[in-house]
């Protein structure tokens, strides 16, 4: 009797560790929830999306923005592995952020919405490719860098390719 409440337990938990890593390791939020989502945590604004071509690597990377104005200062937010730009959806919910920065975050890609699936290797690719979103949605504007875990590395080398923009 032991013995077979203790398959069924194991075999539960096997279940049920499957369906939890199956919902985590998703990692993206649509365009359409995203405004949702953010409403649920406090944020009035609208966010605003961009699909920019990188026709070098021949793919497309999505970012999500919100500010309250164009003009204010523009801080972009790169996401480790695995991830996505859902990654930074607390501080793009920040009303008390959005009132004084312009907030983007980027789907690296391969993840996200960027190609999902297919990862870029080259960090000098994934530079490029948070340039091409930036550049979507700030253009010639210099922006403050903030990168999560293996966003870390991609944010150094957009700085040492791009250092008049950062």
């Amino acid at each position: 009797m032991l013995r077979r409440t203790l398959r069924i337990l194991a075999f539960l938990l096997l279940v049920w560790t499957i369906a939890v890593q199956a919902g985590c390791l998703s990692f993206r939020t649509s365009d359409g929830k995203w405004a949702k989502k953010l409403r649920e945590k406090g944020q009035t604004l609208q966010p605003r999306f961009t699909d920019a071509y990188d026709s070098l690597a021949q793919r497309t990377i999505h970012a999500v923005s919100i500010a309250a104005a164009d003009s204010l200062p523009v801080w972009v937010f790169v996401h480790g592995s695995p991830g996505s730009s859902d990654a930074f959806l607390h501080l793009l919910a920040d009303t008390s952020l959005s009132r004084r920065y312009r907030m983007i975050s980027v789907d690296r890609p391969g993840f996200g919405y960027s190609g999902f699936g297919e990862v870029e290797k080259s960090l000098e690719a994934q530079a490029r490719a948070v340039k091409l979103a930036v550049d979507q949605l700030a253009p010639n504007r210099p922006v403050f860098l903030a990168g999560h875990s293996y966003g870390g590395p991609v944010i150094v080398r957009f700085a040492i390719d791009y250092p008049e923009q950062t």
